[in-house]
C-alpha cells in the first residue's frame, strides 16, 4: 500500500512532530469495505492471501487524536 506505516511508527512519526495525549484507533471496516467497491486491486490482493486471512489483518485505516 503506497504510503502505509505501522501503526507504532505513526505514533513516533507523531511524537517528533510535537504532538502529546496521542490515541490510535484502528478502523479495519474501512479497508475490508473496499472490496464492495469492486475494484480489481483489491479482490486481487484479497485472492493471493493467506487461507482464511482479510486484507484488514494486515492493512487498517487509523483514526488519530492528538494534541499539539
Amino acid at each position: 500500500m503506497a504510503g502505509a506505516a505501522l501503526i507504532e511508527e505513526t505514533k513516533v512519526m507523531l511524537e517528533k512532530a510535537g504532538f502529546t495525549s496521542i490515541i490510535l484507533t484502528p478502523n479495519p471496516s474501512y479497508v475490508s469495505n473496499m472490496l464492495e467497491w469492486n475494484d480489481p486491486l483489491y479482490k486481487e490482493i484479497a485472492e493471493t492471501l493467506p487461507c482464511g486471512k482479510k486484507i484488514d489483518d494486515y492493512v487498517v485505516s487509523l483514526s488519530i487524536e492528538a494534541r499539539k
